[in-house]
């Protein structure tokens, strides 16, 4: 493999761990309605789909979002956000007015020329960040020409661009790297994310990358709120629409935000173990085999499929009583979050976790 394309494929899985995703940050789903349709989509947004966000519940979403302590960031993603202008500038200049953070995922669809881009972002005034999308299965319909114009637009009016990259197998990158000279040849390693899909939605049907996951979830760290109203913890979850606890919290045309995504008392520490150590930490605790639950071994599936049961979740609950196994959580988190040990290997850890699988 050329030695570039093998530093591209370090940079970004670097990246990943360091910006994506954020924490302090909020994912509204603008719309599940998209013109792409790409087969590896966990929440299946298409063409034929057209549940939007109201004006009222996005700013509703927001305000109560900049209540909750240590908001940064609200993202704002689809489906595609730029099909709705007006409400995702109404959304961006909603947030900049409460001092947040703003980034809108996109494919980069409405770029198809340079002056066009920038017509465009002209009007997203507050914009902190673009994520673009890349990968096979958006360029089947996106030309390489439009992600292109989307980044000089970006740097014309200073905002911070990133090629987020949903790799589906191992050749994802070199497929992105070849279809476009020009594109390889401007491509910043720092400005590209390589992340992992999960197998579930659209993307059920295709055979992806999975790698077991020895470190804790950073993706609790992003409550979505769904285009809907629904609010989740786990974007998994809300692709599967696995209605259990703790990843699903209401409705927020129900139950403000703050109700939602605080940690009820008999979830708290359950909800701390994903944490610091994920699936792997959870399984341990129960006494079972990681991959036993899933046939594909992705670590999302993994997760998902343990706490969809609920007997899993009552015996969780009951181990995660012992306080030696929330001193031993506690100080893996403390560890993680300090970033002391930023990827801590959580399967090989102190004995106590493992003396008390059978609690």
């Amino acid at each position: 493999m050329d030695s570039k394309i093998i530093y591209f494929i370090e940079q970004a899985r670097n990246n990943d761990q360091r910006l994506h995703p954020y924490r302090h940050s909020l994912a509204i789903q603008l719309t599940d309605a998209c013109h792409v349709g790409c087969k590896h989509c966990i929440l299946s947004c298409g063409i034929g789909n057209n549940v939007t966000i109201t004006p009222v519940l996005l700013a509703k979403t927001i305000i109560e979002w900049k209540e909750m302590p240590g908001a940064e960031c609200v993202g704002f993603s689809g489906g595609e956000p730029f099909l709705f202008t007006d409400l995702l500038c109404q959304g961006i200049r909603l947030a900049t007015s409460h001092g947040l953070r703003t980034r809108v995922t996109t494919s980069a669809f409405w770029a198809s020329s340079l002056a066009v881009a920038c017509k465009v972002l002209e009007k997203l005034s507050g914009l902190s960040e673009l994520f673009i999308s890349i990968d096979r299965h958006h360029q089947e319909r996106i030309p390489a020409s439009f992600v292109i114009n989307a980044l000089n637009a970006c740097g014309q009016f200073g905002i911070v661009a990133y090629l987020q990259l949903a790799q589906t197998d191992n050749n994802t990158l070199l497929d992105l790297l070849s279809f476009s000279d020009y594109l390889y040849s401007v491509i910043d390693p720092a400005m590209l994310i390589l992340s992992q899909v999960v197998p579930v939605g659209r993307a059920a049907n295709l055979h992806v990358i999975n790698s077991s996951s020895d470190f804790g979830c950073t993706g609790l760290d992003v409550p979505m709120v769904l285009a809907d109203g629904s609010i989740w913890l786990c974007c998994t979850a809300s692709a599967k629409n696995t209605r259990v606890s703790p990843f699903w919290r209401g409705n927020l045309n129900e139950v403000p935000l703050y109700s939602a995504l605080k940690d009820s008392e008999e979830d708290y520490w359950l909800i701390q173990s994903l944490r610091a150590g994920g699936p792997v930490l959870i399984s341990n605790l129960l006494g079972i085999e990681p991959w036993q639950c899933s046939k594909r071994q992705n670590p999302c599936q993994v997760c998902t499929s343990i706490l969809a049961d609920d007997k899993n979740i009552s015996r969780l609950r009951t181990i995660l009583e012992n306080d030696e196994i929330r001193s031993e959580i506690a100080l893996m988190l403390a560890r993680w979050r300090h970033e002391t040990e930023p990827l801590i290997r959580y399967t090989s850890n102190s004995e106590v976790l493992n003396a008390n699988t059978t609690h």
